[in-house]
């Protein structure tokens, strides 16, 4: 939603209610940075713990645009 990157991996049929988030920084990456992450991250998650459905909520728009 604010242009961090983390991909979510499925798991074998097994584990299927588990969904693995990885996250990998780079050298450089500040403690500024991780703050602004994670600051976003809590948000993110906020919203998506709020949604009532699998679709976004009429009046966002996406974030992305190419």
């Amino acid at each position: 939603m604010s242009g961090w990157l983390v991909p979510a991996y499925p798991t074998p049929d097994a584990l299927s209610a588990i969904t693995v988030q990885r996250i990998v920084v780079r050298n450089g990456f500040t403690r500024d940075l991780a703050g602004s992450f994670l600051a976003d991250l809590q948000k993110a998650v906020a919203y998506l713990d709020a949604m009532d459905g699998p679709m976004p909520a009429s009046g966002h728009s996406a974030a992305f645009h190419h």
